[in-house]
């Protein structure tokens, strides 16, 4: 009989989390001996969102807020029997432990964080989030077991909310498809366009606004354009900067793409520019197209997928012209295409699955 594995999720906009976990639910579902479903607390109407996996089961809670869906998450342990739960937000993973202890139910599950904590719940915006800092404080510190996907992550659940190290399991994501790779392999380096690419939301963290003062001073010597791929509330003040820099007709931004791919494998240049990160898929996608790659040496992520600059050049956070410079150096000795393939299998699909499934072999819930 086959294992079921719920993967919960609060949502599927467009962000890196959420396509983690799609590419989570289909890889575990084409595994022998498993099936999946994907559990999705809140619609969000209105909004670029991805597309689930056509193989996997989908089932919408339907709830606005994820903090009102404990009582919803308590029926589905009633009404359904699963072998194994993955979580990853925060907010996901309380209200998750909430409802198993209400309901009195003890399930292998395993939560795994994918931004760096310190930093990204104290800077958000929002209210609720500042809440979760102590709450995750108390809670994260009493799990046997939690998953963390980069070193980065790891230390820093361990030097600022207080886990022992052997509490958190380094989990890299599972990031390069079966599709991506056929992708790849069958792209000519000869068919990029002059174009330099980044993704993201378009939210502080991500830097947009710091990559755009760098391809301002990038230009000044270069006939490249620069396309930003993603939505977010960011979007107005990006606008306004690029106007004030005079690069309407250099710096696009086309909003959400479900299929980003095409533009990762045609640039000659992919470009990270966050504050920080947990572990940038974006940045691992782009490698296993063969783009060179500049990034930012943010907590955490591009030091430990790029091996401290050996795949590409690491510049300094916040520092427009160490960007710009950064870029012009990736594209005047760009490391070679095979070596950047090579390098980001090791985010794959197969090579990654195993990790998590092996702990959901025994309980790692709560005490």
């Amino acid at each position: 009989m086959s294992k079921k594995i719920a993967l919960i999720t609060a949502t599927l906009l467009g962000g890196g989390v959420e396509r983690v976990m799609i590419n989570l639910a289909e890889a575990i579902h084409a595994k022998d001996g498993y099936e999946t479903v994907l559990v999705v607390i809140s619609d969000v109407e209105g909004q670029p969102t991805h597309q689930p996996p056509q193989d996997v089961p989908v089932m919408y809670l339907h709830k606005k807020r994820v903090v009102t869906s404990v009582a919803s998450l308590q029926n589905l342990f009633k009404e359904h029997h699963w072998d194994g739960i993955i979580t990853a937000q925060e907010h996901v993973n309380v209200a998750l432990w909430l409802a198993m202890k209400m309901e009195k139910v003890s399930i292998p599950w395993l939560p795994v964080v994918h931004s760096t904590l310190s930093m990204s719940l104290k800077k958000s915006p929002y209210l609720l989030d500042k809440l979760l800092i102590p709450l995750v404080r108390w809670l994260y510190p009493r799990l046997k077991k939690i998953g963390a996907v980069s070193l980065g992550v790891k230390e820093d659940l361990v030097r600022k909310f207080g886990l022992a190290p052997e509490q958190v399991i380094s989990l890299p994501n599972p990031v390069i498809s079966n599709t991506i790779l056929r992708d790849s392999v069958n792209f000519e380096d000869n068919q990029r366009f002059d174009q330099v690419v980044a993704a993201g939301r378009l939210v502080p963290e991500k830097g947009f606004d710091i990559l755009i003062r760098a391809f301002h001073i990038f230009s000044q010597a270069n006939d490249y354009s620069l396309i930003i791929l993603g939505e977010g509330p960011e979007r107005e003040h990006l606008e306004m900067l690029i106007k004030e820099l005079g690069l309407m007709r250099r710096v696009l931004l086309p909003g959400f793409m479900p299929d980003p791919y095409p533009y990762m494998r045609s640039a000659k240049l992919f470009v990270l520019s966050s504050r920080y990160e947990g572990l940038p898929t974006v940045l691992i996608e782009a490698m296993a197209y063969g783009t060179p790659v500049a990034a930012t040496d943010c907590r955490s992520g591009p030091a430990e997928i790029l091996d401290g600059g050996r795949y590409g050049v690491l510049v300094p956070v916040d520092d427009p012209q160490a960007l710009a410079e950064g870029m012009s150096q990736a594209l005047q000795h760009p490391v070679a295409s095979q070596a950047l393939r090579a390098r980001a299998l090791g985010y794959s699909y197969e090579g990654n699955i195993d990790y998590y499934l092996e702990m959901l072999k025994e309980p790692v819930c709560h005490e």
